[in-house]
């Protein structure tokens, strides 16, 4: 749940090749980067603003972060391809934003298009500090200490130091012989840094 008045940005898609070419005659796609249509701004952001959260536009379902990936604000353009120093409260702008260590799953999904149109499936980016869990933090924190101490032990056991949801959806069900809401425990301790994205498909749990 994002918090009132936080710094966010919604990536409605991917700006095409024709339209890159033509506001940005000279410009190159560098590793890790896209250019996209980004949704008008509550807040100014100014350039270099980095966010770590990835989050499912509608539904507000944590995607990756926080300490898994970093996003950064590398170039912005108004409508009219004129170069901004930030991008301003209340602007539709393009955007050419940087990730680290890699572009994730969703963010390549995402659809290419000719100009702001509305996206159901659109992402937003945000910072740690803006977003909340809706269950109190001290109860979360005792929960996901067991939940994730358990489940950490079981994969040292067995000399597994990365695994993949449906690793830990089974371990989690077989360790407590019960149906739990896997991905939901599992978004949870993404959230709260105790497990960090390798790759696109599989985490691995922090040595703290």
């Amino acid at each position: 749940m994002i918090k009132p008045n936080s710094t966010i940005l919604t990536i409605q898609g991917r700006v095409n090749q024709r339209m890159i070419k033509k506001m940005v005659p000279k410009a190159v796609l560098r590793k890790n980067t896209y250019w996209f249509f980004v949704d008008f701004a509550a807040n100014e952001i100014s350039l270099n603003h980095k966010f770590d959260v990835l989050l499912q536009g509608k539904s507000q379902k944590l995607i990756c972060g926080p300490g898994s990936v970093t996003i950064k604000i590398i170039t912005c353009l108004d409508q009219f391809a004129h170069k901004l120093d930030a991008i301003p409260r209340g602007y539709n702008t393009i955007c050419r934003l940087e990730f680290s260590p890699g572009i994730p799953g969703a963010v390549k999904d995402l659809p290419t298009l000719s100009t702001w149109d509305y996206n159901p499936d659109a992402l937003l980016i945000a910072k740690h500090e803006d977003i909340e869990l809706a269950t109190p933090e001290y109860i979360l924190n005792d929960m996901y200490f067991i939940v994730g101490s358990e489940i950490k032990n079981k994969l040292l056991l067995n000399q597994q130091h990365t695994f993949s949801r449906v690793d830990f959806s089974d371990l989690l069900n077989k360790t407590y012989h019960h149906h739990l809401h896997a991905d939901g425990i599992l978004s949870g301790l993404i959230q709260l840094g105790k497990v960090v994205n390798k790759s696109d498909s599989l985490m691995e749990f922090v040595n703290a």
